[in-house]
């Protein structure tokens, strides 16, 4: 169908801007972690990861759901974008304002309380002030992409991570994981003050006064959103509660490098959540689920493999970009990873669906069961299988709020998946990984280096292969691919490679 078309290409242009910029933030954040956890080592990064997550905790009470809708609300209401963006403006620095000052006089109690490290109060009264400027920076990104400002909203993670990273190492060196903490709060607050000055540069009639209506209007949908996040991060709280409790400084460090790796692998996955919520809130029924389909379908051709191999190769990547000192990050990379292939079930979009179709409460509903679960699973398997019975605990969190969002998404819009397509996808994703895995493993960071580009090169000639030999893509599907491919920019040309070796097996098995 047509419309089905243009707003999967639309869905693409929007997810490939915000890859673009995530891609550089990314970039810039991974080689920063590398020289940061150089720098820190397992134990001090385990330290900084957990006094982080106090003021991470803290920010989920701030933003009462209005990034999202301003996601939702500024395309379809445009003549109201000022208005909007300024409620989600407002809400962020009351809120926001609030919340620090109760953390800053709470840094103790919440040091002691939160993550079991009494002795790292002063390290969670110096990281507070990134409450303020963070929530600012999130509601300005949220509405730069609701106006359709996807560049400039794209620019504001690379910059963000640039001072970072940069400051957080510099004054590492210094001042260990004081330093590596103040160089966030800093790079947040010049971060959020240039967002600001491209929302007032984007808005073309600046509006400071909004109605009770246009209030009561954003509050009844970002509530649930807002339950929903509270939710998430009591959750991701008593994660990092039960770590404190059993686990040191340098394992929880080798974990949480582990999560870094998996945000890196997500990049390609997360910018679709953000674009979709935007395209289906303007589709009707028919072209909803069509589009629901493709974008299954589509992202799971490449979040699946590139998911599998990553699993494969876990030792060689973190040898890579952490060196020797991660001894165990290596093992939880290579299972937490796994999560991405929840995408052949849409756990990418069932959440923007349901958001779009106004059904905001189920996503809370799905939160919640997940979380029922998660919690007694991760106090039993964290005492009796240690940090891998974390990462289980983890995945099947995951697995059952994806689930939930699917079920309650087919059951009010009758969407449905092509189980006999994710199922080819799979088989033909794990097949070349199982080949990978008892292959030589570097150890040093140039032979490592070298084998990874060699196995992905070997990889994916396989994994291209099998879906041509099974039927899995088609001519179309890759002419199609060859379309979204165009706003790749320079990996456009790696990507039509790919597609090119496709169509000539697709022809070769067809003569």
């Amino acid at each position: 169908m047509k419309g089905d078309s243009n707003a999967l290409y639309e869905a693409a242009s929007t997810a490939v801007t915000l890859a673009g910029g995530s891609f550089l933030s990314v970039l810039i954040a991974g080689l920063g972690s590398l020289v940061l956890a150089r720098v820190l080592g397992p134990e001090g990064y385990g330290a900084y990861s957990l006094v982080l997550a106090v003021p991470a905790f803290l920010a989920s009470f701030v933003d009462l759901g209005m990034s999202a809708a301003m996601v939702r609300y500024i395309p379809r209401y445009p003549e109201k974008a000022a208005s909007y963006v300024t409620l989600g403006v407002v809400v962020a620095l009351i809120t926001s304002s609030l919340i620090t000052v109760i953390g800053i006089l709470t840094s103790s109690a919440l040091s002691k309380t939160l993550i079991n490290r009494p002795e790292y109060s002063d390290l969670v009264l110096i990281s507070m002030p990134y409450l303020l400027s963070y929530s600012l920076l999130n509601v300005s990104r949220a509405s730069l992409i609701g106006m359709g400002k996807r560049v400039k909203a794209a620019l504001l993670d690379p910059i963000y991570n640039f001072l970072r990273v940069s400051l957080s190492i510099a004054l590492a060196v210094a001042f260990f994981t004081k330093g590596a903490v103040l160089g966030i709060v800093i790079a947040s607050a010049v971060t959020s003050l240039v967002g600001v000055v491209l929302i007032i540069r984007s808005l073309s009639r600046p509006k400071l006064s909004f109605s009770y209506n246009e209030v009561l209007e954003l509050l009844q949908f970002s509530i649930p959103l807002y339950v929903t996040g509270l939710v998430g991060s009591v959750t991701q709280m008593y994660t990092t509660l039960m770590l404190s409790r059993f686990f040191t400084d340098f394992e929880i460090g080798n974990y949480r490098a582990a999560l870094n790796l998996l945000s890196v692998i997500s990049i390609a996955i997360a910018p679709f959540s953000t674009a979709f919520l935007k395209v289906f809130s303007e589709l009707g029924a028919q072209d909803f689920r069509e589009l629901f389909t493709d974008s299954i379908k589509y992202v799971a051709l490449f979040s699946t493999p590139l998911t599998l191999f990553s699993s494969a190769t876990a030792h060689d990547i973190v040898r890579v970009v952490y060196g020797r000192r991660y001894t165990e990050a290596n093992v939880y990379f290579s299972m937490v990873v796994l999560v991405n292939t929840l995408t052949l079930l849409g756990s990418h979009v069932v959440g923007p669906a349901l958001s779009a179709i106004n059904k905001t409460k189920y996503i809370l509903v799905s939160n919640i069961l997940g979380s029922l679960a998660y919690v007694p699973l991760l106090y039993v398997l964290a005492r009796t299988c240690g940090l891998q019975g974390a990462v289980i605990s983890y995945l099947s969190l995951n697995t059952i709020t994806t689930l939930a969002q699917l079920y309650f998404l087919v059951k009010s819009t009758k969407v449905s998946l092509d189980y006999v397509f994710s199922a080819r996808v799979l088989v033909s994703a794990v097949t070349p990984s199982l080949a990978l895995i008892p292959v030589a493993k570097g150890q040093e960071f140039a032979d490592s280096l070298l084998l990874l580009a060699l196995k992905f090169v070997a990889y994916i000639a396989v994994y291209v292969a099998l879906l041509a030999i099974s039927r899995t893509i088609t001519e179309s599907d890759v002419y199609k691919l060859s379309g979204l491919s165009k706003s790749l920019g320079p990996l456009s040309g790696i990507v039509n490679i790919v597609l090119k070796y496709a169509t000539l097996l697709l022809r070769l098995l067809q003569r």
